[in-house]
């Protein structure tokens, strides 16, 4: 990690003169203590110097406590980054060409990553990227009764359900005129879901329609239509 500087405000000189004369106020008044209020005098040097570092100190907090949030982080925004694993081997998490805001959402997102194993916190996840998904077992929709079109998963309690309702359905063959490629938003959140999936199930997509949706679709036998 490279080595760091945290960011004060070095040049505040009223600042630096205001705490010193708080500092001044606190010591009693009399004869030997009058040099507090003489500029050239040692005491008010001394008393100069532990108000420049009082306010350095509360720069130095300031700092600390808007660059530990990943949400305002900037000065170390580097550092999360290398700490979190962004950029990553999978091309998931980048940074080229991203602005602040967005390296700082990637950051957030691959936090909330980590524990995501119940269906309500991927639909979370998906819903960072607007959009709204139904998660459920397959098992659900492989038994009586069926819905059509019926699609059949081998294992099908290894297999998890994701209905996107809100999405362009991808493309895949057979291709209906006119040809619309889905979103960029939706093909990365299927690559975050490959990570965070358990190694022994496998995903299937699928797309309702909007009307479907409005009906309220009952998760226990919701429509399936073609796999991802």
């Amino acid at each position: 990690m490279a080595n760091l500087t945290i960011s004060t405000n070095s040049n505040n000189k009223e600042e630096y003169k205001r705490q010193a004369q708080i500092l001044a106020n606190y010591l009693p008044q009399g004869k030997a203590w009058d040099a507090k209020n003489i500029e050239e005098s040692n005491l008010r040097k001394l008393l100069n110097a532990f108000g420049k570092e009082f306010v350095n100190v509360d720069e130095s907090l300031k700092w600390l406590k808007r660059e530990l949030n990943i949400r305002t982080t900037f000065d170390l925004l580097p550092a999360w980054e290398e700490a979190y694993g962004i950029p990553d081997n999978e091309d998931i998490f980048t940074i080229e060409n991203k602005t602040i805001e967005e390296r700082r959402f990637n950051l957030l997102f691959k936090e909330l990553m980590n524990g995501a194993d119940r269906p309500e916190d991927w639909e979370y996840l998906a819903s960072l990227l607007g959009h709204k998904i139904k998660v459920y077992p397959a098992s659900k929709t492989n038994r009586f009764p069926y819905t059509f079109p019926i699609r059949f998963f081998d294992n099908s309690k290894y297999v998890i359900q994701i209905d996107v309702f809100d999405a362009l359905k991808p493309a895949i063959f057979p291709l209906a005129f006119p040809f619309v490629f889905g979103n960029n938003k939706l093909a990365w959140f299927q690559k975050v879901v490959n990570i965070i999936k358990p190694a022994n199930c496998s995903v299937h997509f699928s797309y309702p329609d909007k009307k479907e949706e409005e009906n309220n679709i009952d998760v226990e036998n919701p429509p399936i239509e073609e796999e991802q």
